[in-house]
């Protein structure tokens, strides 16, 4: 395998890792869109990557902001940033909402499903956490599926830094000045 390989293999990895490991830094990415008053980022919790089809898999409220904002601009980066690796992984995605399945939203606790209450959608003032949010319903939860289309990965750790994108549908590499 060739180091630049290697280094693509390092990526996927780091990904996995943050669907496989509650601690893992990779398991709180960054998700920015652009909204109406401009670009808006916030974590996310990563929870599928299929390196097969080159897609990472996310859960939200149909009612957030996140989720208008995919409706009308289907594009996204995502930014990972794995401190013990001095690795930033950066993805362009296009991204793609659908609702949750019964079988996912059985699958979900009590605790999560909460993240669906049928109240006020996310934003809203509440007067105190868990007060007056009503009862989680399934068509609150949506899920995206990102569909990756460049990644661009830089390594801190070591100097020189290296840099690398991979993108087209093979996901050819190429080394880029860090």
């Amino acid at each position: 395998m060739s180091e630049l390989a290697d280094f693509l293999e390092r990526v996927w990895a780091t990904l996995q890792q943050g669907v496989n490991a509650p601690d893992a830094t990779a398991r709180l990415p960054v998700l920015a869109t652009g909204g109406p008053a401009g670009p808006s980022a916030r974590m996310v919790v990563l929870r599928g990557v299929d390196t097969q089809e080159k897609t990472l898999t996310f859960y939200t409220h149909s009612a957030s902001g996140k989720t208008a904002e995919l409706a009308a601009t289907p594009r996204a980066e995502i930014v990972v940033w794995d401190a013990d690796s001095s690795l930033q992984i950066r993805l362009t995605c296009d991204v793609s909402p659908s609702p949750a399945s019964d079988e996912l939203w059985r699958a979900q606790g009590e605790g999560a499903r909460q993240n669906y209450a049928s109240g006020a959608p996310p934003g809203t003032p509440i007067p105190a956490p868990g007060k007056d949010i009503g009862p989680p319903v399934q068509s609150n939860m949506t899920v995206l599926t990102a569909h990756i289309r460049d990644i661009d990965a830089l390594s801190l750790a070591r100097l020189p830094h290296r840099r690398a994108r991979f993108s087209g549908p093979d996901f050819t590499g190429t080394w880029i000045a860090p």
